[in-house]
């Protein structure tokens, strides 16, 4: 799947550079068989010619044999006639009569075993009359009585025996000495034969070694390949799916028939439903209505391959847990073959943004209201107060600066000074207590802690309601932002205790944590109802102009405001970090220009 929206390009050089390698593979492989069939060739040639010279160095060795046998048969015939000769006893006579059976089936035997030899045939074309005429001496020798010959007959016999059997002997000694000189040349074929049998088996063994080797070493390099493949997808595959898994937004993987394949935790948590619920299930099936808005861009990025960005999708519900509104970004998702078959879907949920947003509208709207009425207050605080002040001084100074009217006596004169200053001074003191009111100046002067102790002795002179106030010997100073931040949250909590809690005493703390400054304001009245304790505790808005811009100002500065509330009273913490110069300078600022507004 590319992960990408646009089709994959042709092969690159990692492509062709993968191919290179199955065509060795096959070259090596046609190779190897190619080598296979002409050593097969050669071992078989090889092998038929070592079968027919191990044929012919048997067949030899028959023949020697065979002439061994005839030799040793007819010098057995001629040395028993001899003897029966000599000594004239019957019982020599026992060997010769099978011997003059057996010598001519051994001659024609010889004749059949050297057939394929010339100069064999030729010799035993010589042995034959030989053998003839010594077999025809040696029955002469031993006939019956009339016709033996008498001891000088025998003599001659045995004269002319002696030169037969030697000529047989010799052309005995030179047939056996032919199938000798035949043998060896047998032999050494056969040898030779051997020797190029083994060279032939030792080429073999040796390519096919490398053959392996080679191989060998293309599968391992094949294996380490596909082993780094696996891994390289393996964790690549892991971190997608941490990725999806863990994603702040939500992700989905639709088919080309609209049926959810993957989404991820996030996305199945807007649903409702569980991830395992979304499976093979159309989107309109999950999103109900909503599912009619988001099907034509899946069907339009399906059709055309391009993405369709930044699609709106609201639900509008009367409970708010289903109320919503998102981002959709849908992109095609290709296969192998360059064809778009899937849908990716990012779904941004943009709710808290848009409350938050309404939330702005709202409150600069009545932010506005306020600093209005706020504006008329003071116009009525001037008006009853400084105002009236100022309009009895200035009837006093008519009175004594008019000549024309006369006084009773200097003593009503000295009264009407006396009343006078004593106005001036209400009328300095009111002007005073409205600035105090408005921006104290212990506070750019003297610092937190000395704003603090005089804004809550005046709060409980003025409200009677007892205040017990902490704050730590060492306290030091804070950035400005952060000061006029404490000390305006100081005042609202304290206003909304006089107003709301009921309560006879309150308990202000100022804290200095590590690398922070923390201010908590406990009562002990009503508390505040659940309902609306839930919508302070996210921003404040809930609660009116004043706690939504103490939110403001702490937030501004990275700080937290936790309210806690039950039947036996509220208590309001908040914890201001004190960060880098840079980021308190900055904040500062904010707080500092928004402080005419509060």
């Amino acid at each position: 799947m590319s992960s990408g929206p646009f089709p994959p390009a042709s092969l690159g050089p990692l492509e062709k550079s993968r191919e290179f390698p199955e065509r060795v593979a096959w070259a090596v492989v046609g190779l190897a068989l190619i080598l296979l069939c002409l050593i097969f060739a050669s071992a078989y040639r090889t092998i038929v010619a070592l079968v027919t010279s191990e044929k012919q160095v048997a067949h030899s060795h028959s023949v020697q044999a065979a002439l061994q046998d005839f030799r040793a048969d007819i010098l057995t015939a001629q040395s028993a006639r001899r003897a029966y000769t000599i000594t004239g006893e019957a019982t020599q006579l026992g060997p010769i009569r099978p011997l003059l059976e057996i010598i001519p089936s051994e001659l024609r035997n010889l004749r059949k075993l050297t057939a394929d030899n010339p100069a064999q045939q030729r010799s035993l074309d010589r042995l034959e009359p030989l053998v003839q005429r010594e077999l025809t001496l040696i029955r002469q020798s031993i006939g019956n009585e009339p016709a033996k010959p008498g001891m000088e007959g025998q003599i001659g016999l045995t004269e002319a025996g002696t030169q037969l059997m030697g000529q047989i002997v010799a052309i005995l000694a030179q047939m056996d000495g032919e199938e000798g000189r035949q043998l060896l040349q047998q032999q050494n074929r056969s040898g030779a034969t051997y020797s190029r049998t083994l060279l032939l088996l030792t080429t073999a063994f040796v390519i096919a070694v490398l053959v392996l080797a080679v191989s060998f070493n293309a599968l391992l390099k094949e294996l380490r390949r596909r082993r780094v493949a696996e891994q390289s997808a393996r964790s690549q595959e892991h971190v997608l799916n941490a990725f999806f898994a863990s994603s702040p937004v939500g992700l989905a993987i639709v088919d080309s028939d609209l049926r959810f394949q993957k989404v991820n935790t996030f996305l199945a948590d807007m649903n409702h439903l569980a991830v395992a619920q979304h499976a093979e299930r159309k989107i309109n099936e999950v999103w109900g209505e909503l599912g009619f808005t988001i099907e034509p861009p899946c069907r339009q990025v399906l059709a055309t391959g391009q993405p369709v960005l930044n699609q709106e999708l609201s639900r509008t519900s009367t409970d708010d847990s289903s109320r919503g509104e998102w981002i959709v970004n849908y992109f095609p998702l290709y296969r192998e073959q360059g064809q778009c078959n899937q849908v990716g879907m990012v779904v941004l949920d943009v709710t808290l943004l848009r409350r938050a947003e309404d939330a702005a509208r709202r409150l600069s709207s009545r932010l506005l209201h306020m600093q209005d009425i706020e504006r008329r207050r003071m116009a009525r605080e001037l008006h009853d107060s400084l105002g009236q002040y100022l309009t009895a001084l200035s009837i006093f100074i008519e009175r004594l600066s008019c000549e024309k009217e006369p006084m009773d006596s200097s003593e009503d004169r000295v009264s009407l000074w006396a009343e006078t200053r004593e106005l001036l001074q209400k009328a300095l003191a009111e002007t005073r207590t409205i600035s105090h009111l408005l921006h104290p100046p212990l506070l750019d002067e003297a610092g937190l802690a000395s704003a603090t102790r005089w804004y809550v002795e005046g709060f409980g002179n003025r409200s009677g309601i007892r205040v017990n106030l902490e704050i730590p010997p060492d306290l030091g100073r804070f950035p400005e932002g952060v000061e006029l931040a404490l000390f305006r949250a100081l005042q609202e909590c304290l206003t909304n205790v006089h107003r709301h809690s009921g309560s006879g005493m309150v308990d202000v703390r100022i804290k200095r944590p590590i690398n922070a400054v923390g201010l908590e304001v406990q009562d002990y009245g009503e508390g505040i109802p659940d309902a609306l304790l839930a919508h302070l505790r996210v921003s404040g808005s809930e609660g009116g102009v004043g706690l939504a811009g103490m939110h403001e100002r702490v937030h501004e500065l990275g700080g937290t405001v936790e309210i806690d509330s039950s039947p036996s009273g509220t208590c309001v913490t908040i914890r201001i970090p004190l960060g880098e110069p840079a980021t308190a300078g900055y904040a500062v600022q904010s707080a500092s220009d928004k402080a005419p507004a509060a």
